[in-house]
């Protein structure tokens, strides 16, 4: 799987709620979402450290981090 499809997951599993309350409580969606943004946070963090420093415009530490930072609520 690539980082990309783990966003068309995401986009698939949460544009169909009006809101995020709603969108919380459909606990299979919720955790089918959450769980692609683990896999995200997974793949870039094996992503080659040059890379990164070479695109230092991408906040890489926030989405590796994000789905800890959401869990933990």
């Amino acid at each position: 799987m690539s980082i990309l499809e783990a966003i068309d997951k995401i986009d698939a599993y949460s544009s169909d709620f009006e809101d995020g309350e709603t969108f919380y409580y459909d606990s299979k969606s919720f955790d089918a979402t959450m769980m692609q943004f683990i896999v995200i946070g997974e793949m870039i963090d094996k992503l080659d450290e040059n890379f990164k420093r070479e695109n230092p415009q991408v906040a890489w530490v926030k989405i590796i981090t994000a789905p800890t930072k959401y869990l933990n609520v």
